[in-house]
């Protein structure tokens, strides 16, 4: 049975380092796609349906169908909190850089996710179907990736 997983050196280089900005930013691009691994392999739910959702629906799902455990529900609610904040309120980050006890705060939550992303393994029973969509989603997200390079 093939085993997929994630490992979240480059977060924590960025905590260590006190980049917290893409700290955070990597570490919800890691958590989103081991999410969306999940559901695609373990569940065989279509990227076409999910090439849409946001962070808090793979977190929903994923623990509504029990891929995730719930004991991880409230660091997933706090990080998901975290990322929202970051990317919506436009000056959270700037006044977290000022103080030492929000940066603190914030490394906890990141660091808590880094953990869950290092001990959640996507298991599946592989077949030729499958590995063909998981390369037809990888090339659109590619051909997305590519426009942006130019």
């Amino acid at each position: 049975m093939p085993i997929r997983k994630l490992i979240t050196r480059s977060s924590r280089e960025y905590l260590d380092s006190d980049d917290i900005v893409m700290a955070l930013l990597r570490t919800a691009a890691d958590l989103e796609h081991l999410l969306f691994c999940k559901l695609f392999f373990e569940k065989r739910i279509s990227w076409k349906l999910m090439k849409w959702w946001t962070l808090g629906t793979y977190i929903r799902w994923n623990i509504e169908m029990g891929l995730i455990g719930r004991k991880w529900e409230k660091a997933l609610a706090d990080f998901l909190r975290l990322r929202n904040l970051a990317v919506h309120e436009r000056i959270f980050i700037d006044n977290a850089k000022k103080n030492k006890k929000a940066l603190e705060s914030i490394k906890r939550v990141v660091l808590s996710v880094c953990n869950l992303i290092d001990k959640t393994e996507v298991k599946y029973k592989s077949s030729q179907k499958l590995e063909n969509e998981y390369g037809k989603f990888l090339n659109k997200n590619r051909s997305l990736t590519e426009s942006y390079m130019k």
